[in-house]
């Protein structure tokens, strides 16, 4: 066996944020990640980007997905000056000194759209996922605005922004 990072299928969350720093922000996902009691939900801020947020391998998607939504969405409601956009992918992932990173990760900062003052909330994820997951949740059954995104005219992502 070689010391080379093992790769693992995980569900991750790509979240920016604003207004706020990076500390406040993980502080809101922190919270966001109790109250739904995933202590385990792996965070990785990157000081001058996102935060990624990578669940335990083997978890119930649909379930944690939506109680992950809907605990971002509350915290949010309650401090109507945050917008976030959360970029949700699930595949490969490799875990080792640096971080989390892989060809999931990658897709995910392509997709990663700069935040709007249009919602509060923002989700963008890949077409398959949208179709598998996120219509199963009913977390986002009422969307105020849902946008394909396409590469080469093929839609490869739904961009959702929630009431």
């Amino acid at each position: 066996m070689n010391d080379a990072a093992v790769g693992v299928r995980r569900l991750c969350v790509l979240v920016r944020g604003a207004p706020g720093d990076q500390e406040d922000l993980v502080g809101l996902l922190g919270r966001a990640a109790l109250q739904i009691r995933m202590e385990r939900l792996y965070w990785q801020p990157d000081p001058a980007g996102p935060v990624l947020g990578a669940f335990p391998p083997g978890v119930d998607e649909p379930d944690v997905l939506a109680a992950l939504v809907q605990a971002v969405r509350r915290l949010v409601d309650e401090d109507d000056r945050w917008r976030l956009t959360m970029v949700v992918n699930e595949g490969l992932t490799y875990l080792d000194a640096a971080g989390i990173s892989g060809p999931t990760v990658d897709f995910m900062q392509n997709l990663l759209t700069p935040v709007t003052d249009a919602a509060p909330l923002t989700i963008v994820t890949p077409r398959h996922l949208y179709d598998e997951l996120a219509r199963a949740t009913g977390v986002i059954a009422a969307p105020a605005r849902t946008t394909s995104l396409y590469v080469s005219g093929q839609p490869v992502a739904v961009r959702i922004e929630t009431p």
